[in-house]
């Protein structure tokens, strides 16, 4: 004759042990679903970022090509800085300033009288900065220590008080009538310049630009 107490006793042991064991195994088959889920996340995101940039690359690549295209022609061919070295152009440009240099400015527009421009020197095998004081067809003249153009004294107000021109060996007899694409050129530092009054008028092809003050 079975014991009731014994058969209370076991019931309520088979419950407690099917549910253990069932949320042990939820625990245990859960984790690696998590981990695997963010690792697919993870490699997908890379995927997408790798496909994106594969199709954006000619596009950043062209950019970069223009980017570099546009520098490379602006600094060689349309806008650069100078930099003063020595003494010709004082007091209105100094040793060491910077200023901008344009280039393309003569594309539209003839170099006129009180340009500050850059030009290959025709005395040396480098550049120099000085300023036009007559252009084609004008007649120039330095007498009694200063600049006549066309028969009338230039006024010369960027010049250091007191500054007295003199002639140099270009133009030591006389006036001298420029002629077509010519351009006299001196510096603003008269005592320290060599310039047309020395090599004579430069030609319109020996400009590089005008300066930007």
């Amino acid at each position: 004759m079975t014991n009731p107490k014994n058969s209370l006793s076991q019931n309520p042991e088979l419950p407690e042990s099917t549910t253990a064991r069932t949320s042990i195994g939820d625990v245990a088959g859960t984790a690696p679903s998590k981990t695997l889920g963010h690792a697919n996340r993870k490699r997908l995101f890379w995927q997408a970022m790798s496909m994106d940039l594969r199709q954006r690359l000619p596009l950043l690549l062209a950019l970069f090509l223009c980017c570099a295209g546009s520098y490379l022609l602006s600094s060689r061919y349309m806008i650069c800085t100078v930099i003063i070295r020595g003494r010709s152009m004082t007091p209105t440009l100094r040793d060491g300033d910077q200023y901008l240099l344009n280039r393309i400015a003569y594309l539209f527009r003839e170099p006129r009288s009180g340009d500050l421009i850059v030009l290959h020197d025709p005395g040396h095998s480098d550049m120099a900065i000085k300023r036009i004081v007559a252009g084609p067809g004008d007649t120039l003249e330095v007498r009694s220590g200063f600049v006549y153009v066309n028969h009338e004294r230039l006024n010369e107000h960027y010049l250091a008080p007191s500054t007295r021109t003199q002639p140099g060996t270009a133009n030591n007899n006389g006036a001298v009538v420029l002629g077509r694409n010519s351009y006299f050129v001196m510096g603003d530092n008269r005592a320290e310049s060599e310039d047309s009054r020395f090599y004579g008028p430069i030609h319109r092809d020996n400009i590089v630009g005008v300066v930007s003050l």
